[in-house]
This record gives C-alpha cells, structure tokens and sequence, in this order.
C-alpha cells in the first residue's frame, strides 16, 4: 500500500482498459475488507484511502473524456456508490471500528455520514423533494428571463446568448439620458417584483422540506445542522451580521446619493452601469499573460509560505500542472484545467481531487484541481482578463489549503474538514493580490511596457461596493429564514424594519439568489464568505503596511493562517472594518473626480 496509486498520479498515460484494472482491484479490495469480522484502525484508514483514490480517477477521467474512452464510468460509479448489501455491511463495520483521537472521530462520522446518505429513506425523500423544487426555480428563472428579453427586444437590443441582466447593464451603460435610465431602472425592478409571491412559495417550501427532514433526524434546526461544521454559535454570527449589515447599508446609502448628486435620481439601479463605463472609457477590457499570473501566484506560496514548484512537463496539453515542494520534497500537486468554456462550466472551481494519507505504509500526497472557463484565442499566446486573474488568484488559494491542510485522513479534504467560516479565507486572501504592486510589476517582466491596471481595478472596487449590501442583506435573510418558523417575505420585513434596506435592497434582488449551488448546498450558511472576506482582508492590511514589494513582507504566515491548516485552531472574530476599508477608496491614481 506504500505510496497509494503513486503510478497514476506519475504517469497520467494510463489506457482505459489500466484504468479499469485499477478501479476493479479497488473494487475487489473494498469487497474483501466488507465481509471481516471486524476493521482494525488501520483497514478502516486503507478503506477510506481506497474510495478517495476510486473518486479521484473517476472525477479525473470524466474531466478527460475527450482524450479517453470513458464509457465504463457508469458501471463504477454505481459499483463504487450504490452497492447496498455491501454497504450495509460496511457500515456495521465502521460503527465498531474503536478511534483514540478526534481526527479518527471525524473521519468515521464523515464516512457513515456517506454511506447512511445512500441508505437512509429520510435523506432520499429530501434529496428529492429539493430536486424537484430546484427543477422548478430554474423554470421560474427561464420564464422571468424570457418576460426580460421580450421586454429588452420592444427596446430593439436582442439579447442572444447573453443573460438579460447582463444586456440590461451593458444597455444602460451606453444611454446618456440620466432621466431614460431611471424610467428603465424602475421598469426592470417591476418586472423582478411582479413575481416575488410565487418564488416566495417556492423558497418557503423548500425551507419546510428541510425542516421536516432536519427534525426527522433529531436536528432544531437547519442552523443547527449547518453549524455543526462551524465552530461558531447562533450569537457570535447574528452579531457579526448585525455589524456587518450595519456598514455595508451606511456605504451603499452613500453610492446611491453619490449616483443621485451626479445623475439624478435612480440611484445604484439607474446610474451604476453608466459609471463605470464612465471609468473604462470605452476601452477595452484589461488583458493580461496567464503564464506571469500562474508565476505570480507561485511566488506569493514561495515567499510567504515557504513553498517551491516544479512544472509537470508530462501533463496532458490541455492542463498547466505543478507539484508543490518544501525542503526538497514534494507535498502534492495542482492541475490548472482553464480552458473549460467550450465544455458549457458554469463557474469556477477547485477540487480536492485527492486527499492526504499519511498513517503508517498508507501515504498518498494531495491533488488539487483548478476548473476554469477561460476564453482561449486560437493562435495567440494564452491571456485572461482582470476578472479572470482574479479568480485565479482565488481558486489557488483553495488549491493550496487543500495541500497545506493537516488531517493525514483521506476522506476528509482541505476544502471540506475545516470549519466552514474558515474555508473561504485563504481565496480570498490570495485574490486581494491582484490590488498589490507586485502583481503589476509582475506582469510587466518580459513586456515591453508597464501593465497598466489601473481603470481594472477601479471598476472591481466600484463593483464590490455596489453588491456588499446585497450580499449581507442575502447572508442576514439565509441564516435568520433556516432558524425560525417565519416564512420568507416576513423574515426580509423584520430585517428591513431593523435597518431600513427595501429601498436599496429589495426583495426581489435577492430572491433568486436561494437557488445558486452554494444555497442550495449549504443553507444558513452564507455568512461565511462575509466572514472570510472580513478576515482576509483584515490579514492582507498587514502586507500593505509593510511594503510594496512581494518578497519584503516577511510574516510567520503559516502561524497568521493556522486557522486555515488546523481544525482545532479557533476561529476569531475578523475587524469586520477591514473588509470595507479595502474598498472605501480608489486603489488607483484615478483622476478623483471621476471616482466616487
């Protein structure tokens, strides 16, 4: 069992008939230990190694199904996943497997966690009932864009392939008439309103499936279930919301007189777009090298933490992958998959493909996996927008808590065993990069003239201000609406009577949000990237105090972001200040008064 699968993850060359010889010896070992009489700590540990490994290539070779014949995936997937007697059997077993430490504790939990999930009728019935009424939001949201796009279309701007809130903006960036964008602002907002009673019902429905599941199995609340993967308590995040709230509605309230004072009314809704056009100057997005980026980022994990790379000449062409070493010796490795808009990605993500194993002859080292929808140019050297470096930016923070993260067990990741206020910190510390000096001096090695960032990043500062509100508002509402008994419109008139938000934040601005993928997934859980964007902004004042260059800002940053690495680190309440100072001012020598 030394060095678990090291084969694969080395040669990367394996056929499909090798992958399917290493998926059945998997399948055929977890048979095996499925009919002991008992597990020793050691056989549960190899177990949870072996479905790590199985996910890995499974995942790995469904992201290559253009390069391999994958049509085997179906059969080992159910083999892997639904094999009920087995199952059965390997949960009695687990349930009996004796742990002598909180870390063997948590892995057990997490595994009978997983095999219950596909056993329990309760858990099913849930599983489908929210499937269905997520089948349902999404129609809800296909007949709303279709009543927007009929009303973009009597306006002559055919919509396309573009959403039609994004055609909206750009339509209103390009009107000159202060007066026609206010009668459109408020045109569009009773459109997003006429429909606020039927996705209330939805979500409200939604909520209840939960609750009746959550009660079922012993639960108080959605909260409480939610929580139980945080080390806060409902008082410590109800008053970082109430904070949090407080500020963001002060700085939103101030954009939206700003936008008044400057246009006329209509606000944020009315005036925004034409802003930040105002601030582009009708050029064209910022386009920056990927390869000064991907060196950037690098170099940020050598400096502050001690961290050295090696590219991986022998990945597949269509994948930038590095291993990661310290003193010598490699601790895992990243894949940077970035060209994925041909293969319809939605967003962008980070995977922990493979976790670490490090408990006597079962050592396996962690992989990460970066998914992006970059546009490539063909013929051209690979280059990415703003927006696209500063995702980057983040989704290589993720893949570095993944490698960095302590737990030696192999089903409990670095983007899962951590506390979930704490797992969005390091992304978003890496992110704020991109506003630093070192990240243009960067990528002006090699050019024949300074990279100019300077209107890139006063449109992401403008941008941020604009939606803190919004988001706190969605974070307040998402927490407060799983705790109680209160349908949806009543929670959001209780808060808007708390802090005088339904002119700057409707209702209907936020609705839809409840069936994005982080909602859905995790619900009450929203306030963590609050939390984390707070923290993390918080942590990077520290560089900017210090110095310009990257390599001058020496901090013991393994010990500043042990929080990050360490389960048992506590989690402590961010300067929430901090995250609204970052954005209070221009980060650019912008003329002052074409900024707000």
């Amino acid at each position: 069992m030394a060095n678990l699968l090291e084969g694969f993850v080395e040669t990367r060359n394996v056929s499909a008939s090798g992958f399917r010889e290493i998926l059945d010896a998997i399948d055929q070992r977890i048979t095996l230990l499925s009919h002991e009489s008992a597990l020793s700590t050691h056989e549960f540990v190899e177990l949870t190694a072996l479905y790590n490994n199985a996910a890995y290539i499974l995942l790995y070779l469904d992201a290559n199904s253009a390069h391999i014949e994958v049509d085997f995936l179906e059969h080992y997937r159910e083999a892997l996943g639904a094999r009920r007697p087995r199952n059965d059997r390997l949960i009695a077993l687990i349930k009996k497997v004796e742990v002598d430490s909180r870390e063997l504790e948590v892995s057990k939990d997490a595994f009978l966690e997983f095999f219950e999930q596909k056993a329990g009728i309760e858990e099913k019935r849930e599983a489908d009932a929210v499937a269905e009424l997520r089948r349902r939001g999404a129609v809800w949201r296909e007949n709303l864009d279709r009543e927007k796009s009929s009303f973009l279309a009597r306006l002559g701007v055919n919509v396309g392939s573009s959403r039609p809130d994004a055609a909206l903006y750009a339509l209103l960036s390009g009107i000159e008439s202060s007066d026609v964008r206010r009668r459109l602002g408020a045109a569009w907002r009773d459109i997003c309103e006429r429909h606020n009673d039927e996705l209330c019902s939805l979500i409200d429905r939604l909520v209840a499936v939960r609750k009746e599941s959550a009660a079922a199995q012993g639960d108080v609340s959605i909260t409480e279930r939610t929580l139980r993967y945080s080390q806060l308590d409902v008082a410590t995040v109800r008053n970082f919301l109430d904070c949090s709230l407080q500020i963001a509605r002060a700085e939103h309230e101030e954009l939206e007189n700003d936008l008044n004072e400057r246009y006329g009314p209509g606000g944020v809704r009315a005036h925004f777009a034409s802003r930040v056009a105002l601030v582009r100057a009708k050029e064209a997005p910022t386009s920056v090298a990927l390869e000064p980026c991907i060196k950037f980022a690098l170099k940020i994990a050598h400096d502050h933490f001690g961290l050295d790379s090696c590219h991986v000449a022998s990945a597949p062409e269509h994948m930038i992958t590095y291993d990661i070493m310290r003193c010598g010796k490699r601790i895992g490795r990243i894949n940077f998959d970035l060209w994925g808009e041909h293969l319809g990605r939605l967003t962008n993500t980070t995977q922990g493909l493979r976790n670490r194993t490090n408990w006597t002859d079962i050592i396996q080292e962690p992989v990460a996996h970066i998914s992006c929808r970059f546009k490539k140019r063909p013929g051209q050297e690979p280059t990415i927008n703003f927006q696209n470096a500063h995702s980057l930016l983040h989704e290589f923070g993720h893949a570095l808590n993944h490698l960095l993260v302590t737990p030696r067990l192999p089903n409990l990741s670095g983007l899962e065993y951590l506390p979930l206020e704490r797992l969005e910190i390091l992304s978003m510390w890496f992110e704020r990069w991109v506003f630093h000096p070192a990240f243009e001096s960067a990528l002006s090695v090699g050019s024949n003239k300074p990279v100019d960032l300077e209107k890139a990043r006063e449109i992401k500062r403008l941008e941020y201000v604009r939606t803190h509100l919004e988001r706190n508002v969605l974070a307040m509402l998402d927490f407060e609406l799983h705790q109680g008994t209160a349908p949806i419109s009543e929670v959001y008139a209780g808060i808007d009577q708390r802090y005088d938000i339904a002119e700057l934040c409707p209702l209907s601005d936020v609705l839809p949000c409840f069936f994005w993928p982080i909602l859905m997934e995790r619900p009450s859980g929203y306030f963590c990237y609050l939390w984390a964007a707070a923290s993390s902004a918080e942590r990077f004042e520290k560089i900017s105090k210090r110095s310009e260059k990257l390599e001058d800002t020496n901090v013991a940053w393994e010990l500043e972001f042990r929080d990050c690495f360490e389960f048992d680190a506590p989690s402590e309440m961010p300067n929430i200040a901090a995250l609204y100072r970052f954005y209070e001012k221009p980060n650019t020598n912008i003329n002052p008064k074409d900024s707000l």
